[in-house]
């Protein structure tokens, strides 16, 4: 891979992990007795809302953070590691490295919440066997990754391993509750931040660089960006429908 890749990865699997983790622990915490509750009571119908629910905002925080890695990574990157023998090239794989590593974030995130469902339940068999997928499918990936001889390369194995831990988890799911209407808010919510979000890229990519440096450029197009998807998100009226209790 090249010298330095061990070391290029390892930032931009810290820089994921931190976003990741952000995600899902404050959330996740809450989520296992309120599902473990739900599930006692016997009220499914409930556990379907509160999925439907959080797809809604789990691929609204997912779109968000993904296309500000995108658009501003790698000067975050700059701002955080860049000095010394670490310098633009560096910096520059690291971007791209970590902007590959949040193609993850959905089906980790909205992954993670299906198997605090199961443990609410106390399913431990089919945690093992999404312990035994991830493994798999990441050593599979890792191997055709590491093949290619690149860090981009890692970077897609690792998502695609967690894409096909989300496709088990969501298969689990559907076996204990109704996913179809789960799948439809994802689909709609995925078309609902695109417009929201196409904007901002547009107002990030004309108004861009805003200062020579880097930590000032990264907290002005940091607050355009999100004021911009802000603003969309309330003058479309997008908010009634993530807080609505129908798909419509």
């Amino acid at each position: 891979l090249g010298e330095g890749a061990v070391a290029i990865y390892g930032y931009a699997a810290r820089l994921q992990g931190s976003v990741s983790q952000a995600l899902i622990l404050g959330l996740s915490t809450v989520l296992l007795p309120h599902f473990a509750s739900l599930w006692a009571l016997g009220k499914k119908d409930d556990i379907a809302f509160l999925f439907r629910r959080l797809a809604r905002w789990t691929v609204l925080a997912v779109a968000y953070l993904t296309v500000g890695i995108f658009l501003m990574g790698e000067t975050a990157t700059q701002v955080l590691f860049q000095r010394g023998a670490f310098e633009a090239p560096q910096t520059a794989q690291v971007s791209l490295a970590w902007f590959l590593l949040s193609l993850s974030l959905l089906p980790h995130v909205f992954g993670t919440f299906i198997a605090k469902f199961c443990s609410a339940m106390g399913d431990a068999r089919s945690l093992l066997v999404s312990s035994a997928i991830l493994f798999v499918s990441t050593w599979i990936a890792g191997w055709y990754g590491a093949s290619t001889g690149t860090i981009g390369g890692i970077a897609v194995a690792y998502t695609v391993s967690f894409l096909v831990t989300g496709i088990y988890w969501i298969a689990w799911l559907s076996q204990q509750v109704r996913t179809g209407p789960v799948l439809g808010d994802m689909a709609i919510s995925l078309f609902r931040c695109a417009l929201i979000l196409a904007p901002a890229i547009a107002v990030d990519y004309w108004l861009r660089p805003f200062s020579a440096t880097a930590i000032v450029d990264l907290l002005c197009r940091g607050a355009l960006y999100s004021a911009t998807a802000l603003l969309l998100f309330v003058v479309t009226r997008s908010y009634s429908w993530f807080v609505a209790r129908n798909s419509g």
